[in-house]
């Protein structure tokens, strides 16, 4: 390029790229802090970090931690545009395909991508992700749901959305704060400074969870956080004596951790939920009967229903679905629910049913091959030393979670689930990098790379 050498423009590389990571952190704080709150303030932060993330990629911003992923994200638009030629076999139920693929649908599950290449730079961003990301939380009944309202009727005994789609996807987010919460406690009994600080946060973080749960009184949900939470303790236990790095102060998180996870059961075995799990008890017993015909149109029974009407639709289009419109279709057409009630539900309420009724087998692997990729990184990491324990039993712990969850409800496909997955797996992934100031990096902007 005339009158300018390759030295002086990588020098102009740098000096853009430091205000472009301010600017890419700044926007990922909003957007964790918006998105729940103040949801239009959160897709302008979006916009503006997928901006600066291509701007910093054409300058030469690499990760190259995360090929693997970002395969993965090229692969979900070929997954989406198969799914969208699938969708034309859906038009003799009435279902017209869209005039072009929707990309977006499954590439958000790769958003916390563009979080992790700008978040590893500063030690601070993940901390600071995730507690923008709380406080955006608690913020919620008082700017999207019913404020005072929601407590009142928590009181109650009455399922409460603090402004959520339903209770389930608010619970799904209780879940994820307990979790936290508990990794927080362990934090806290190794931290060299700020301990008593760290477990007053996560005391009055647990306590708020846990009266969430008890509020959105949701099955999946508490199951989820049963099982997760035991596996917390389970490998707490087991890592810090194989290790044999757990000090005095930090045994004492084991029965603490345990006194919650039992408080929590109790509250669940105490509240309306107990009475809902028992009224619906007669449709597991018809399902393991063989009478899913026979099974009552409660909560539980329509989800069996929907399931075991939604084979036969499976098998008939195994590979690539029906489209972005299988679920409903299979919903509409199906004898699951009787013809009053179709046009209430339009999914399988199970993320892995409804991935494959949608994108076939091919969107299914793509998405646990993602799973697969996230937990193994996790694993390599604290092998390696660079998650502390308290970080991974927090990554663990929410990708087991994950798994049960969203086999009673479709998180993933829904903005709530996504954003959930982006905030956990953001700042899960980028703590597996490196701190380096991004200053200190040398950006060859792609232009003025040499071919091998």
């Amino acid at each position: 390029m005339p009158g300018h050498t390759p030295s002086a423009l990588n020098s102009r590389a740098n000096d853009f790229c430091k205000p472009l990571m301010w600017f890419a952190l700044a926007c990922c704080i909003i957007y964790a802090f918006s998105e729940l709150a103040f949801p239009d303030v959160g897709k302008l932060a979006e916009a503006g970090l997928l901006i600066a993330t291509i701007i910093g990629l054409a300058l030469g911003v690499r990760n190259p931690a995360l090929f693997t992923p970002f395969v993965l994200l090229g692969v979900s638009i070929l997954v989406q545009t198969t799914g969208w030629a699938a969708s034309f076999g859906a038009r003799e139920y009435g279902f017209e395909p869209e005039s072009s693929p929707r990309v977006d649908v499954l590439a958000k599950w790769f958003l916390f991508l563009v979080f992790a290449l700008w978040l590893g730079r500063k030690p601070l961003g993940t901390p600071v992700l995730w507690a923008a990301a709380a406080i955006g939380f608690f913020l919620m009944p008082w700017t999207t749901g019913l404020g005072i309202q929601e407590l009142r009727l928590a009181l109650d005994n009455q399922r409460i959305d603090i402004g959520t789609m339903n209770a389930q996807h608010a619970a799904m987010l209780s879940g994820i704060l307990l979790l936290g919460s508990l990794a927080l406690f362990i934090h806290s009994s190794t931290a060299s400074a700020g301990r008593k600080t760290l477990a007053g946060v996560a005391s009055c973080t647990t306590l708020a969870a846990i009266a969430l749960l008890y509020a959105t009184q949701t099955r999946g949900v508490w199951l989820g956080v049963a099982v997760a939470s035991a596996s917390v303790v389970v490998l707490y236990l087991w890592l810090s004596r194989k290790n044999k790095n757990a000090s005095a102060s930090s045994w004492l998180v084991i029965p603490l951790m345990t006194a919650i996870i039992v408080g929590t059961v109790l509250v669940a075995v105490n509240s309306n939920l107990s009475h809902r799990i028992d009224k619906e008890s007669g449709s597991f017993l018809l399902a393991l009967q063989g009478k899913v015909e026979s099974m009552p149109l409660d909560s539980t029974g329509i989800r069996l229903r929907s399931w075991y009407f939604a084979l036969p639709f499976i098998a008939q289009k195994p590979w690539f679905g029906w489209g972005p419109d299988g679920s409903k279709l299979i919903m509409q057409e199906s004898d699951a629910l009787p013809p009053a009630m179709k046009s209430q539900f339009g999914h399988l309420h199970n993320t892995y049913l409804d991935i494959t009724a949608q994108y076939g087998i091919f969107g299914l692997a793509l998405y646990l091959a993602l799973l697969g990729w996230l937990i193994l990184h996790l694993i390599k990491a604290y092998k390696a030393k660079v998650l502390p324990l308290s970080t991974f039993l927090f990554g663990i712990s929410f990708f087991i979670y994950w798994i049960i969850v969203n086999s009673f409800e479709s998180y993933m496909l829904f903005s709530t689930g996504k954003y959930a997955f982006t905030i956990v797996c953001a700042g899960l992934i980028s703590l597996t990098f490196s701190s380096a100031p991004i200053a200190q990096a040398r950006y060859t902007p792609f232009f003025l790379r040499r071919k091998p």
